[in-house]
């Protein structure tokens, strides 16, 4: 029967698929290794961009510290800080509006006391820096680390960001009178010249503090200082004109910024697109030749095989005389007289599977016949049968249920058969399991006492030996419940004592009555001799009614060793 589509259509597609998944396969590899490539390059570019970066950034804070720390020893600054008045102030406001001319950038300076308290104010500063105490972030410990001068972090305002620098204002003897503060801006878009220059286009540029706030872009204005949050953790981030961006989170050594230079992923990773669409070009056209090989080839190697096909469903069906041509002397014709050399077989395992149809089936009657009665051998026996491996119960028949006091066998399997013993006799019994199922060696019969799930106890006696059972090595043991057998050996053990009591008890009592029988003829001689009056006549009566109480007394000997009712 012929199913749609047919192989005449599958193989040009085939064909197609492979030569795709094959370009594709290419593409991907050579794209991720390219990717990879230019990734790495991107990045050691931009390490080695945001270092010289940092480096500029240092020596540029550099000479601002310096000047600062000029400014703040400047002797009019120090008088005024020392003793504020209105000529000291005149002389450093004079000294600071010099300072601020000769800037390249705008500057601002706050004189504060030692207390942080504001004394004079030169330039435009916004109002939140100047107050009772100072702004936390110029503290003296700071300072004194950075050796004289310091300085503070980044705080964005409209347009750009402001920083201060902090010198001490030193006395005579080198006491700290006070501290000048000089606030210098960095306006966005300022070091696009040097990122372009040392990076390429398509770079970007923020400065920001170590603590994770007052980011500014500097080279891309364009862009809100607020869209991109650099993290250090990781190396891509997110901006809103540009979705990847690859980054460099460095510090900047003597002061509490950090530096991030980011390059757009998509402009690194331009010569890898270019590649795959080369890549694609020339897969497209291997793809259109494949296809027509693949048509050409089909239809040379499809109606061969249809006929295979249709002679395989009849051979399916019962048909085993079915043949095909083999006119053929290409390797369809060798596939054609393959299959008829196959169906000739199989023609002939048929008849002889048929004629041994009949002694396999015979042959499994009789497994199951053999199987049932072992069953039921095993399910009738008065013994307890057990198979466990490691000391755990695989197997137990119905006996050793009721001997351990089970509801079921399922309430037994998995359970360890020692469990089930007194403790004292767990190590010698753990020994002769082990012995049963790793050594392979049969023990002798012992006896010993089950503990029954409901705590009562039985006696038995059981062996072990070695065993197969489901294809590996166990033990199988076997117990007897000899707890009535020990019962009655005890009753007749004690009626054998019995026995022998009675007639040690009826030795005893014809030798003590032929005492007695003395004793009784000597006083009723002595009574016959006294005279009436005698007052030994008393004592006399006294021993011969002792001495009949005696001969009573062995009289229930006598019939206690004839196993007779007593009155007591």
């Amino acid at each position: 029967m012929r199913v749609w589509p047919s192989l005449k259509y599958k193989l040009p597609l085939l064909i197609s698929a492979l030569l795709g998944a094959v370009v594709i396969a290419v593409c991907w590899v050579g794209y991720d290794q390219l990717e990879d490539l230019l990734i790495q390059t991107a990045r050691s570019r931009l390490t080695s961009s945001t270092q010289q970066l940092t480096d500029l950034f240092e020596d540029s804070i550099w000479r601002t510290r310096r000047n600062t720390r000029w400014l703040a020893a400047d002797a009019a600054v120090a008088a005024f800080v020392a003793r504020p008045a209105d000529d000291t102030q005149q002389r450093a406001r004079q000294v600071l509006e010099g300072a601020q001319a000769d800037a390249t950038r705008p500057t601002a300076f706050v004189l504060w006391s030692r207390s942080w308290t504001p004394l004079l104010t030169v330039g435009p500063l916004p109002a939140a820096e100047v107050g009772a105490g100072g702004p936390a972030a110029l503290n003296l410990s700071r300072g004194r680390a950075l050796g004289g001068a310091w300085v503070g972090p980044l705080t964005r305002s409209e347009g750009g960001a402001y920083y201060p620098v902090v010198a001490p204002v030193l006395g005579a003897d080198r006491d700290t009178l006070g501290f000048l503060a000089a606030y210098r801006r960095l306006a966005a878009g300022e070091g696009a010249t040097q990122v372009g220059g040392l990076i390429g286009p398509g770079a970007s540029l923020l400065i920001g503090n170590a603590a994770g706030d007052g980011w500014i872009t500097l080279s891309r204005p364009s862009v809100a200082s607020a869209a991109i949050t650099p993290d250090d953790a990781a190396p891509e981030h997110i901006a809103p004109d540009d979705p990847r961006l690859l980054g460099v989170v460095m510090p900047i050594p003597s002061t509490p910024w950090r530096v991030w230079v980011s390059l757009s992923r998509r402009t690194a990773l331009e010569p890898a697109t270019h590649f795959v669409s080369t890549i694609v070009g020339i897969a497209a056209v291997f793809i259109a030749l494949g296809t027509l090989v693949g048509w050409f080839l089909s239809r040379q190697v499809t109606a061969p095989l249809v006929e295979i096909s249709g002679a395989a469903e009849d051979i399916a069906r019962g048909d085993y005389a079915r043949r095909v041509p083999d006119t053929r002397r290409d390797e369809l014709g060798s596939l054609a007289r393959s299959f008829n050399s196959m169906a000739a077989q199989v023609e002939a395992a048929s008849r002889e599977l048929q004629a041994h149809a009949g002694d396999l089936e015979l042959a499994n009657e009789e497994l199951r016949e053999s199987e049932r009665r072992y069953r039921q051998l095993v399910e009738i026996l008065p013994d307890a049968v057990i198979v466990h491996r490691d000391g755990r119960i695989t197997f137990a028949n119905p006996a050793t249920v009721r001997l351990f006091g089970a509801a079921s066998a399922e309430e037994l399997n998995g359970r360890s058969v020692l469990d089930f013993f007194a403790p004292d006799d767990r190590p010698e019994l753990e020994a002769r399991v082990r012995a049963a199922q790793h050594e392979r060696r049969v023990l002798p019969v012992i006896e010993r006492t089950v503990c029954r799930l409901d705590g009562s106890t039985r006696h038995v006696e059981g062996a072990s030996t070695p065993f197969t059972f489901d294809g590996q090595p166990v033990a199988l043991t076997i117990l007897r419940d000899i707890t009535e057998r020990r019962r009655l050996e005890d009753r007749v053990r004690q009626a054998q004592k019995m026995e022998a009591v009675g007639q040690l008890a009826g030795g005893v009592a014809h030798d003590f009555n032929n005492l007695l029988t003395v004793i009784t003829s000597y006083s009723g001689m002595l009574l016959g001799e006294l005279p009436p009056d005698d007052p030994v006549r008393d004592d006399v009566r006294e021993i011969a009614s002792a001495a009949d109480r005696a001969a009573a007394l062995t009289r229930q000997l006598l019939a206690f060793s004839r196993q007779q009712m007593l009155q007591p």
